[in-house]
């Protein structure tokens, strides 16, 4: 369920302002938190940050030069290091999608698609697919038009054609029927998500909320990332903010950027617990 938003008075300015913190009691622009290390006050949109901007050491992951930030966000010591990492991540992205091109491989594509297709469980979800929206908005729009029987299975296919396949917009040779890394197993899964606390990272929803376990995803998009060379990066993410991540290659590259800075900042580059970790953290000791 998703979190309400609240509209409140700020107690300084008396402003009004949207928030989904219930404790909140500050406009943006009169929120002030004290540095841990200089005592300085600070203005910051976040109440859970302790050191202002002079104070943050910070270790660049591409040259691993120590600098302190002009903002907050910045997570690279200088604008050519912050190129370097983008143009490494693109270049890692174009060979995978040269690989993806190759005919070996929309091969082995073909062949797992026919062997996923066959399945009586898939067959069955398509049909549910097709039914709904059939009796959804583009049902009500064939009976309006009062449309035969024969034309009702032309409008059918057609959609089929349109939605299916190559034809989708986010179609990229059928890599999503292909299985993971044997590596990627459940074990694996249910320390990230005790890694992140249960939540979903973009809505915070819990595992309960979202009513089944929460969703790992890949940073990368690389399904191979926990056997090749890849680091291999992780996020919880719920049923309804998952299919946010997905898109055109542009879209896909700013997900990857704001993970991978989240996991940095956030989580110290961690995005899972070790087997060890798991094993202190059930008994109740963790280290």
């Amino acid at each position: 369920m998703a979190r309400e938003v609240l509209k409140k008075a700020c107690l300084i300015c008396g402003k009004p302002f949207k928030t989904i913190d219930p404790d909140r009691t500050h406009c943006k622009d009169c929120m002030e938190n004290t540095c841990v290390i200089c005592g300085k006050k600070f203005k910051s949109n976040d109440p859970h940050r302790v050191r202002c901007t002079g104070c943050m050491e910070r270790t660049c992951p591409v040259c691993g030069t120590k600098f302190k930030p002009e903002d907050w966000r910045q997570i690279h010591c200088t604008s050519d290091c912050a190129r370097k990492n983008g143009d490494m991540i693109k270049k890692r992205n174009n060979s995978i999608r040269e690989a993806a091109k190759r005919p070996e491989t929309k091969e082995r594509h073909k062949k797992a698609n026919k062997e996923i297709n066959s399945r009586p469980e898939v067959k069955k979800a398509k049909s549910i697919y097709m039914s709904q929206q059939m009796h959804g908005e583009h049902g009500n729009r064939l009976r309006e038009a009062a449309h035969t029987p024969e034309s009702t299975e032309k409008m059918r296919q057609k959609l089929k054609k349109i939605r299916l396949g190559e034809n989708n917009p986010c179609w990229r040779g059928g890599v999503s029927f292909l299985p993971y890394c044997e590596k990627f197993n459940h074990n694996l899964r249910e320390r990230v998500r005790a890694r992140f606390k249960y939540e979903c990272v973009l809505c915070h929803k819990t595992q309960a909320e979202n009513g089944k376990a929460l969703t790992i995803h890949h940073v990368d998009y690389d399904k191979d990332a926990c056997c090749n060379t890849h680091d291999a990066l992780f996020v919880t993410l719920c049923k309804n903010c998952h299919p946010k991540t997905n898109g055109s290659d542009d879209r896909r590259l700013q997900w990857e950027l704001f993970f991978r800075y989240y996991i940095t900042l956030g989580y110290n580059n961690k995005c899972y617990y070790t087997k060890e970790e798991m094993t202190d953290l059930m008994a109740g000791h963790p280290k």
